[in-house]
């Protein structure tokens, strides 16, 4: 593994909704409180951030994905997280804009 300083490593769990891993500073602390929510009659896991989606890491997909896929309409805003193996995939994108203040 590379320097701990580039990485968090979270508590094992063998599913993806003990929140109670997450840490403050990694957007996995702020998003929360989490909830179980019912979009075009599928239950989804969310985040307080405008309820977009967000799904802990767990044993069998301990990577995260930042945004979610295109698919998932309402859930898949800009706050959104998701878990995954650790795989190259061309269906999740998340885009860092830097804006200047305003009168810079």
């Amino acid at each position: 593994f590379p320097d701990a300083r580039y990485y968090d490593t979270y508590a094992y769990s063998e599913n993806d909704e003990t929140y109670s891993r997450r840490i403050l500073g990694d957007a996995t602390g702020e998003m929360g409180p989490f909830a179980t929510a019912i979009y075009d009659s599928q239950s989804k896991r969310i985040g307080s951030w405008y309820a977009d989606e967000s799904w802990f890491v767990w044993n069998n997909s301990p990577w995260f994905n930042r945004g979610s896929y295109f698919d998932r309409g309402l859930g898949a805003g800009m706050f959104a997280f998701d878990r995954d193996n650790g795989r190259g995939v061309n269906w999740i994108s998340f885009r860092v804009v830097l804006s200047p203040k305003k009168g810079e």
